[in-house]
């Protein structure tokens, strides 16, 4: 799908932290981590229900509250939304604040307490809350945004790095090439300690660290100012004992030079000047949510289609080419362009 017809951005909305804070994760091994916090306007008018709200993380509450503002704005019906296709890039699914989640770990440092078996059991399936499972489903995020919207069409959850925005974004293209379907694509980022548990060890230094929760979304269709052109990646796959990674970011320019970058990969600071290094050889105009909020996870893609959007309906460049890098090296490319008519 390197090469596309006319897939259009009809709309797009995006949440960014406030605020940040460290969490100090390993004090004896001098581990911490930087995390920016999202904080959703609870007087919104589609802030959800406080009986969901208690089992939302708050990408997914910002993620509703986008959506809806989007739908509402283009006063698309209830009709429209049934056969509307929604593909959702989602994060690692537990928020560090999991109450549930603790309450069931709690009970596993007094399983010693017990002598039977039977005893044990009994004990953790007592302190297991039922709500746990509700708030530590991988498609949370899709589930809750389908409630809300009422969107009935096909739907797909792609998770967890930041290459599963990429995933979402090529089946959506699909939809609208092959099917002439309206799509809601996007991701939502959830960051804290449980992010940097999964994958810390794909770095030998972990100094620096620095993710944000965010959400981003977008709806595409066969309107819109600005279409996406090009879809590429590299096709490498996954790779769990391999640390070293490949900058081949170059090798999507063989065919032309870019006007303006938007990049983003990595989680530390080592690596944040890494990929600026590596995008000044390819391009002297680019830009990087990573300065300000580090890594965006699965969000970042669409967080970086949202800049090249804005660039291009300021008239800053006609052309802006997103690139990504996920934790296992896998590269993704996408250009947009200013459409003619």
């Amino acid at each position: 799908m390197d090469k596309l017809t006319d897939i259009r951005i009809t709309a797009f909305r995006y949440k960014l932290p406030s605020q940040f804070k460290i969490l100090e994760v390993s004090p004896a091994h001098n581990k911490k981590m930087c995390t920016g916090v999202l904080t959703p306007d609870k007087n919104n008018p589609f802030y959800p229900s406080r009986s969901d709200e208690k089992i939302m993380r708050t990408d997914v509450v910002s993620a509703i509250i986008l959506i809806l503002e989007m739908l509402n704005e283009l006063a698309i019906d209830s009709a429209e939304r049934n056969k509307m296709a929604l593909f959702v890039a989602n994060s690692i699914f537990i928020e560090e604040n999991n109450k549930n989640l603790n309450r069931a770990l709690s009970v596993l440092n007094k399983l010693e307490e017990f002598v039977t078996d039977k005893q044990k059991i009994q004990a953790i399936y007592k302190n297991t809350p039922p709500l746990l499972a509700l708030e530590t489903l991988t498609n949370a995020t899709m589930s809750f945004i389908s409630k809300y919207s009422e969107i009935k069409g096909q739907n797909t959850t792609f998770g967890s790095t930041s290459h599963a925005a990429f995933e979402a974004l090529e089946e959506a293209v699909y939809q609208v090439k092959s099917k002439n379907n309206t799509v809601l694509v996007g991701g939502s980022n959830c960051s804290g300690l449980y992010s940097f548990l999964a994958y810390q060890n794909f770095y030998k230094d972990t100094s620096g660290w620095k993710e944000s929760a965010c959400a981003s979304f977008m709806i595409l269709g066969n309107e819109g100012k600005i279409k996406i052109s090009k879809l590429q990646h590299n096709y490498k796959l996954p790779a769990l004992g391999e640390q070293e990674t490949n900058r081949n970011w170059k090798d999507f320019f063989k065919d032309v030079s870019p006007d303006f970058i938007v990049y983003s990969g990595g989680y530390t600071a080592d690596v944040f000047t890494k990929n600026e290094n590596e995008v000044k050889q390819i391009c002297a105009n680019y830009f990087s949510w990573e300065k300000e909020y580090g890594n965006l996870g699965s969000a970042a893609i669409f967080m970086n289609l949202a800049y090249g959007v804005e660039l291009i309906e300021k008239g800053i460049t006609q052309t802006v080419d997103i690139l990504n890098r996920d934790v296992y090296g896998r590269e993704a490319h996408i250009r947009l362009e200013k459409a003619t008519d």
